[in-house]
């Protein structure tokens, strides 16, 4: 049995969609990894956005999504050295399942949601191993598969995610697509339209607040670069930084430290109120343990 083989990864629903899936050649699946902890309404907005972003843009659709939290070692470090704590990979892995069972919004379900419990720290190396896994275990009907990483301008800025990868495999078959989080994204697109040549197309997107808006989209080929908005994805590896895609979110300004700081207010009834969470995930956190920066304790809940 190879290592794909043996790692454990949710497809029933994927399966299903590539099936509903008509005329097309190529399908898509989103990822988002990152530390989740804990994982909060606006993760899930996030990918919302991205969804309709690439099936916009790149005439694409998305089959699925997966939430994908990062080791326990690396998790562990970052907030140690933030003298806060942490969960372990299965609490997150759970919360992330919670999450995405019982996120409604109005305008998308997130029954497309899936979690990939794998804890592997770097994103491309899981974009390659879903590109592998899947169609290993999947009836692709002969679609080609697409991964997209999600990320936020943050972390696209401190890894530099709009340079040309120096790797032929991450030119030909890596894709990004940035949501904006300033003052990164001002940073990121001043770069993008000073040294790189890019396509800039603008887009209408619907919102989870069941409104339309229009959204720039900064486009940095990897390969192809005089390809058109609609093929650059399917001929080679792409970045694409969305600007004005913010408004979409009711949750822009949510995070997992604003949330951890919450949670010995009131329970968690404040984030729910608020949105930022489902009052199941905050019940599936009770009673989990918090790790290093605030030593082994247990978060009751009251």
């Amino acid at each position: 049995m190879t290592t794909a083989e043996m790692l454990p990864l949710p497809i029933d629903s994927l399966s299903e969609r590539i099936e509903a899936v008509e005329h097309q050649t190529r399908v898509a699946v989103l990822m988002l990894s990152g530390a989740l902890c804990p994982v909060h309404n606006g993760h899930l907005e996030a990918m919302e956005v991205c969804r309709a972003a690439v099936q916009t843009i790149f005439g694409v659709p998305v089959a699925q999504g997966y939430l994908i939290p990062s080791s326990e070692q690396y998790v562990d470090n970052k907030q140690a050295k933030k003298g806060e704590p942490s969960l372990s990979l299965a609490d997150r892995v759970r919360l992330c399942e919670v999450a995405c069972q019982t996120h409604r919004p109005p305008a998308v379900g997130s029954a497309w949601l899936s979690v990939c419990p794998w804890g592997w720290h770097s994103s491309w190396a899981l974009a390659e191993e879903l590109a592998k896994v899947i169609p290993q275990r999947v009836d692709m009907k002969g679609m080609k598969l697409e991964v997209w990483e999600v990320a936020g301008a943050d972390f696209a800025l401190r890894c530099k995610l709009w340079r040309q990868p120096q790797s032929l495999e991450e030119q030909r078959h890596r894709r990004i697509v940035c949501l904006e989080r300033q003052p990164a994204t001002d940073t990121i697109r001043h770069e993008i339209l000073r040294q790189h040549h890019h396509r800039t197309v603008t887009v209408t997107l619907p919102s989870i607040q069941q409104r339309q808006q229009q959204v720039t989209a900064h486009l940095v080929p990897f390969t192809h670069g005089n390809a058109s908005a609609s093929t650059l994805a399917a001929d080679g590896g792409v970045f694409v930084l969305l600007c004005g895609a913010g408004v979409l979110m009711r949750l822009g300004d949510a995070s997992s430290t604003r949330v951890r700081e919450e949670l010995g207010v009131d329970g968690g009834i404040g984030m729910v109120r608020a949105g930022w969470m489902s009052m199941e995930v905050v019940d599936a956190m009770k009673g989990m343990q918090w790790r290093q920066g605030w030593g082994r304790n247990r978060w009751s809940g009251g």
